[in-house]
């Protein structure tokens, strides 16, 4: 049977890319003259093409998933891009409040943008572009296109993997459980693979970042698994360029105070809503 409301799900998602992945940095582009550089045109390029290529790449994934019913029961049809709580991730209830998954993403986002100033360790980055718009317009204009054209080109790719995957092993008839374990790995080696590939013209020469570049996209892999979502993974790296991008024109110090200050009202909030609040529920019914 087709689950209607996954499959809705899914566009409104979609929809929601595309408006904040390309129409608010067209019209930065368009609306504040950005394009009559070369500079930005070749990025606006270089990251709407895949954006909209691997989009189109997970609704058709969607589809056939939507109309192939056999063995659903056994091996789910979840494509890890929007499926809170669906086989193959865990069965966590919590897994499926999607508001409170968005908001702990936000507060461990601050956490590791804190441990990154700390440290002085970068997770990755984004070059810099002339300086043709003001700095809100050029942190506008790359927070929203490309964080979500690279995290959708794993994404693409793993809901491939997996729509493959699933024909195979119903013809082989697998295990669900190793079906489970091979689809949780080789989804999390997927974002792990093309995180270092995409930045590897960029950090070739340094070890190091390739070593952080590695680990932020082990666990952004690690997390839209466990989330069976990619908005967790997407809010992160939003998340991380824009601390990376604010810190480097309004300084470091600047930026880690109000990361702090908003740490600690989101850590508030949590608490008022799920952990007082979910209390209250309980003790009502």
């Amino acid at each position: 049977m087709v689950n209607v409301k996954r499959l809705v799900g899914i566009l409104v998602l979609v929809i929601i890319i595309l408006s904040l992945g390309l129409g608010i940095p067209l019209f930065e582009g368009l609306g504040k003259s950005g394009f009559l550089l070369e500079s930005i045109q070749m990025m606006w390029f270089w990251y709407s093409i895949p954006l909209l290529g691997f989009t189109i790449l997970i609704l058709a994934a969607a589809t056939i998933e939507a109309l192939v019913t056999k063995g659903d029961d056994l091996y789910g049809n979840s494509l890890l891009f929007f499926s809170p709580g669906e086989f193959p991730s865990p069965q966590f209830n919590f897994l499926k409040n999607t508001g409170k998954i968005i908001l702990l993403t936000i507060i461990f986002t601050l956490g590791l943008s804190l441990f990154s100033s700390i440290t002085n360790t970068s997770f990755g980055g984004i070059g810099s572009l002339e300086q043709q718009f003001t700095v809100m317009d050029n942190t506008i204009f790359r927070a929203g296109l490309i964080p979500i054209s690279e995290n959708l080109i794993p994404a693409g790719f793993v809901a491939l993997f997996l729509v493959l995957f699933r024909i195979l092993a119903r013809k082989i008839k697998l295990n669900k459980i190793l079906f489970s374990l091979f689809a949780v790995t080789i989804s999390v080696l997927i974002y792990l693979s093309v995180g270092i590939i995409i930045h590897l013209m960029r950090y070739s020469a340094s070890d190091a970042a390739l070593l952080s570049v590695g680990i932020f996209w082990f666990l952004g892999g690690l997390i839209t698994v466990l989330s069976g979502s990619i908005i967790s993974f997407w809010i992160m790296h939003t998340g991380n360029n824009l601390f990376l991008d604010l810190a480097e024109h309004f300084g470091n110090d600047s930026v880690f105070i109000g990361t702090i200050l908003a740490l600690v009202f989101l850590v508030i909030l949590y608490v008022m809503l799920y952990i007082r609040g979910g209390k209250k529920v309980q003790n009502v019914q």
